[in-house]
């Protein structure tokens, strides 16, 4: 950046999950998250990076931490963002919430219950939707607006009337015309057995039933 020291400069290094976006889709089983992360690892340690920080979000919220665990001699620092914590039902746990506290765990027990199809189906059935998305452009469209809906303004009742219906066509007209038979007929296929790969880990996170011990991992520094 223009008048920013030099020393402070850094390199970014954002790889595709393998079976998502330009990675393309995966060609044998048991990619689940875990070996994405031992994957990122050597991916590091081939390009020389001795020390390096690790930012997730989403799907990567949970990867990023299992790097800092799985290279803790050269991961420095973990940040997430939109990564999955929840009560483990030990009454002791909610003695002290306060009342928007709780009002925030009813909305997540209703999240669980209500708006969590999305996960559960990739997590048992990534081939069945895979396909059909692959073969469906109108399919692949209802797919990502649904989310729009209820990922955004919820006082609202239809998407477009919470996201302005041009920037919101717009990206999904980006993500359907990214290289179609590539990103979607593919890259779509490989994310959903991906997810399918992890499949406990969703269903138990959407139970409510804790992240599991597997992806706990101590704070880098």
């Amino acid at each position: 950046m223009a008048g920013s020291d030099p020393a402070d400069a850094f390199h970014v290094i954002a790889p595709s999950i393998p079976g998502f976006g330009f990675s393309g889709p995966t060609r044998e089983a048991g990619w689940d998250l875990a070996r994405v992360a031992r994957a990122w690892a050597e991916l590091m340690s081939r390009l020389g990076y001795e020390r390096y920080g690790a930012q997730g979000g989403d799907t990567g919220s949970v990867v990023s931490p299992m790097l800092g665990g799985i290279d803790s001699e050269h991961v420095v620092g973990v940040h997430v963002n939109g990564s999955l914590g929840f009560a483990t039902g030990d009454p002791a746990e909610l003695a002290g919430l306060s009342e928007a506290e709780q009002g925030r765990l009813a909305g997540m027990q209703r999240q669980m219950e209500d708006g969590a199809g999305y996960a559960i189906i990739q997590s048992t059935r990534p081939q069945t939707l895979g396909f059909g998305l692959a073969d469906s452009p109108a399919g692949q469209l209802a797919w990502i607006v649904e989310k729009f809906k209820e990922w955004t303004d919820p006082a609202f009742e239809l998407p477009e009337d919470a996201v302005d219906r041009d920037p919101m066509l717009t990206k999904c007209q980006r993500v359907l015309a990214h290289g179609y038979c590539h990103f979607v007929g593919a890259a779509l296929l490989g994310g959903a057995r991906q997810l399918g790969a992890e499949g406990e880990t969703v269903r138990s996170a959407f139970r409510g039933g804790g992240v599991p011990r597997r992806l706990r991992g101590p704070c880098h520094r």
